[in-house]
């Protein structure tokens, strides 16, 4: 499997946070669908004050240029433009780049192994 983390700002408004937390409570089965026939087998997003991380765990052979897929969907067309007003890049962003990419600084699991604890 691999692994993809990303990192996006919300708008510094606590109103519009606790309104985007409270779409993903109740995410649409449309949504997760679409995703989920891309090819990913598991995401997750944590939030810290307005910073969010997300961590896609996909199969090996899996592109994340598959999400275009997702995003021609009329949910993942809807759900972006409406997620869109709540959110805003990074400042460490690269141009035009909306869900950051972050780079792998630590793999226990490798390290256990390395070690030869695993």
């Amino acid at each position: 499997m691999k692994y993809f983390a990303y990192t996006i700002e919300l708008k510094d408004d606590p109103a519009r946070i606790e309104e985007y937390l409270e779409y993903h409570r109740h995410s649409r089965r449309e949504v997760i669908e679409a995703l989920a026939k891309t090819g990913i087998l598991d995401e997750k997003i944590w939030i810290g004050g307005n910073r969010l991380f997300m961590i896609v765990i996909a199969e090996d052979d899996w592109d994340p240029k598959e999400l275009s897929k997702y995003a021609d969907t009329p949910a993942g067309k809807e759900w972006n433009e409406l997620m869109s007003a709540y959110q805003q890049p990074v400042k460490e962003a690269k141009p035009g780049e909306w869900w950051s990419e972050m780079a792998l600084v630590v793999d226990m699991d490798t390290e256990l192994k390395r070690f030869g604890l695993a």
